[in-house]
């Protein structure tokens, strides 16, 4: 215990591994007193998480300091599987089998995700979280059909605005603008969907017009250059 009287400082034992904590007392003249144990969330299992004197305290050599030893968290853990693709029935069982618990389930238009399938999780997938933790999903309603209108014979603007209207996106595919006998200038003569097609919402319709009447040309008289029809 060293001469009577002599004092020593208190060793910071906090998170260190019980053996060097030991070490640091002994070596401070000191001694292990009570060691107990209890969970701690921050101090990893097997580290000292408290002792019962004030660490930078002078203190009598010899003096006996107790100290806590970590058992690590009391929560336990787990992995929180991938649901992407799962149907909910499926998706719950999974997280059941992990000790996680499926939460708040809403649905959202996908074009890509058959129906009914989840298309997004809170947790993601590989995570380690507490067991009991509330997993959140997303399920696909499939896509967010909508019906193609009829453009046929309409003028650029009006086509361009009932496909607008419909939730589609309107192209004018000028490579295949072409003469057309019976509708005027300007006017829708084709498109690559067919007017009730269901497709997803923000589909690109391409479509052509009309140039009009093909030109004619009159006959040379002799007198000039020829004379193109209207159109």
């Amino acid at each position: 215990q060293g001469p009577e009287g002599t004092t020593t400082v208190v060793p910071d034992l906090y998170n260190r591994p019980e053996a060097d904590g030991l070490a640091l007392l002994q070596q401070s003249g000191l001694k292990a007193g009570l060691r107990t144990e209890q969970p701690d969330e921050v101090v990893a299992a097997g580290n000292i998480g408290g002792q019962s004197v004030i660490a930078g305290t002078t203190v009598e050599a010899g003096t006996e300091v107790a100290y806590i030893v970590s058992t690590g968290s009391s929560t336990s853990t787990t992995v929180v599987p991938n649901l992407l693709g799962e149907e909910e029935e499926r998706a719950a069982s999974l997280l059941a089998v992990n000790k996680l618990n499926l939460g708040t389930v809403t649905q959202e238009f996908d074009n890509s995700a058959p129906v009914g399938t989840v298309i997004w999780q809170s947790e993601a997938s590989g995570s380690t979280v507490a067991e009991g933790t509330v997993v959140n999903v997303i399920v696909s309603k499939g896509k967010d059909a909508v019906t193609v209108p009829n453009i046929m014979n309409h003028s650029q603007s009006e086509a361009q605005r009932s496909l607008a209207e419909s939730g589609l996106v309107g192209n004018h595919d000028i490579t295949k603008d072409s003469y057309h006998d019976s509708v005027p200038a300007n006017a829708v003569i084709g498109m690559d969907h067919t007017a009730g097609d269901q497709v997803g919402r923000g589909t690109m319709v391409n479509y052509w017009l009309s140039l009009g009447p093909a030109p004619v040309e009159q006959p040379d008289d002799g007198g000039g250059v020829p004379v193109e029809g209207q159109g």
